[in-house]
């Protein structure tokens, strides 16, 4: 399997247990690394959070993901994940949109990291944070060492939260390790009918904590620190007040919620023509008010009602 080269904004280093930035967490396997690459710099992980989760992520799984990322860095966390589609790259993205440090342990060399579509959010990451792995930039991209970068991820941190993952996912095997090193395992219960998440139930079945948020995973390991509410200011995304929508943007929006919605849905619900519904969301969309998803649905982003109470969404008179 050939990849693409990454750029670096420097040169990796090599690191060893003799060197005072070894994570001495490594130390718990019967196995550690010799050494270990680094792009970027590692930063201290005494408040390590590892966020896992299937490639094949759902979107409403990514936004949660994405969101838990960014409120467990602003409570001064490191989130570590694996730099992988889906679930990984959710966490990867949250915690770089919310300024904080991340790490990606990667199952490849520097040079060739997989996956190569990720070549950008990897370079951010070792300007942001760091990608570290065990593996030489000479070798050959094989399965197996998926399965063995893993216990990496979970012997770096602190506590292990699985957002989403399948009974059969590489995401199971961080939380095998968990267990085995003795780190406190989080899992994200998902609806009994979804199968991407069957292996998250599964985790709380056996014991795993719930985790519906960052207040959750702080309570395992940091009870002392608050999670900081992430607003759109952390993340500079467009708001827009209530007030400065006309009638018919004011009818969808509340129509809108946090679970996706087909224009058809929105025109049946609102009463309004799909024609008007389709010329209203474009609207929205592009004034980053509402988001389309890849499944053709929308969702409602960020607004700001004039007087600061969300309620004015619900409850005011478009007359």
């Amino acid at each position: 399997m050939r990849t693409k080269a990454i750029e670096l904004i420097q040169q990796p280093t090599t690191i060893t247990p003799n060197d005072s930035c070894w994570p001495k967490a490594l130390a718990d396997l019967c196995d550690p690394p010799l050494w270990l690459r680094i792009a970027g710099r590692l930063p201290v992980l005494d408040r390590a959070v590892a966020v896992v989760g299937t490639r094949s992520a759902d979107e409403e799984a990514e936004q949660f993901t994405h969101r838990l990322a960014a409120e467990l860095c602003a409570a001064n966390c490191v989130v570590i994940s694996g730099g992988a589609y889906g679930i990984d790259a959710a966490a990867h993205a949250g915690a770089l949109e919310a300024s904080g440090r991340t790490i990606a342990v990667l199952a490849t060399g520097l040079k060739q990291a997989y996956p190569p579509r990720h070549g950008a959010l990897f370079s951010r990451i070792a300007e942001q944070g760091a990608l570290v792995t065990e593996a030489a930039d000479s070798g050959v991209v094989k399965p197996g060492l998926f399965l063995k970068r893993n216990r990496l991820i979970a012997a770096m941190a602190q506590v292990v939260v699985v957002a989403q993952a399948p009974c059969r996912s590489g995401a199971l095997s961080t939380a095998g390790w968990a267990k085995r090193l003795g780190r406190p395992l989080l899992a994200v219960p998902s609806a009994p009918w979804e199968p991407r998440g069957a292996g998250c139930l599964e985790l709380i079945r056996e014991g795993a904590t719930i985790c519906t948020s960052a207040r959750d995973v702080l309570s395992v390991c940091f009870p002392n620190r608050e999670p900081h509410a992430v607003t759109s200011r952390d993340f500079k995304k467009n708001t827009c007040e209530f007030s400065a929508l006309d009638k018919d943007e004011k009818r969808v929006i509340r129509t809108l919620g946090c679970i996706p919605s087909h224009p058809d849905e929105v025109s049946r619900r609102s009463g309004l023509p799909i024609s008007v519904v389709q010329r209203v969301l474009l609207a929205l969309m592009l004034r980053g008010i509402v988001k389309r998803q890849r499944s053709g649905k929308y969702v409602k982003g960020d607004l700001e009602s004039t007087d600061g109470n969300s309620k004015e969404i619900e409850s005011s008179d478009e007359n």
